[in-house]
C-alpha cells in the first residue's frame, strides 16, 4: 500500500461541449464561467463522422470562449489528376464535440 504525503497536484478545470457549425462554418462558445485572466485554455476539437480530408482550425481562443471553423479542401481536376489544396470552403452543420483543459 503507497500513501501519498506530499502537497495535492493542481487541479485542472475540464469543461466539454458539443453543437454544430453554422452556416459559415464555424462553431463558437462562449463559457458560461470565464478562464482566469492570462490563462488561455487548451481547446480540443474532434469532429464526429468526418469525410475524409475534413479539417478545423481553432480560429479564436480566449479566456472567456473559442470558435473553431470547419473545412473542406477544393480540389480541381487537371487531365484526370485531382489536385488538391487549391483552397477551402467552410463547412455547414458539422457536430462537434470540444474538449476544453485550463492550463496551470
Amino acid at each position: 500500500m503507497s500513501v501519498w504525503h506530499g502537497p495535492l497536484p493542481p487541479t485542472r478545470r475540464i469543461d466539454f461541449y458539443s453543437g454544430q457549425t453554422n452556416g459559415s462554418g464555424a462553431y463558437t462558445v462562449v463559457y458560461p464561467t470565464p478562464f482566469p485572466t492570462g490563462k488561455i485554455p487548451s481547446v480540443q476539437p474532434s469532429l464526429t463522422n468526418p469525410p475524409t480530408g475534413r479539417r478545423f482550425r481553432v480560429s479564436a481562443s480566449t479566456e472567456t470562449g473559442f470558435t473553431v471553423i470547419v473545412e473542406d479542401p477544393v480540389s480541381v481536376v487537371v487531365l484526370t489528376i485531382s489536385v488538391l489544396g487549391v483552397g477551402v470552403t467552410t463547412v455547414p452543420s458539422q457536430a462537434m464535440t470540444v474538449v476544453v483543459v485550463s492550463q496551470d
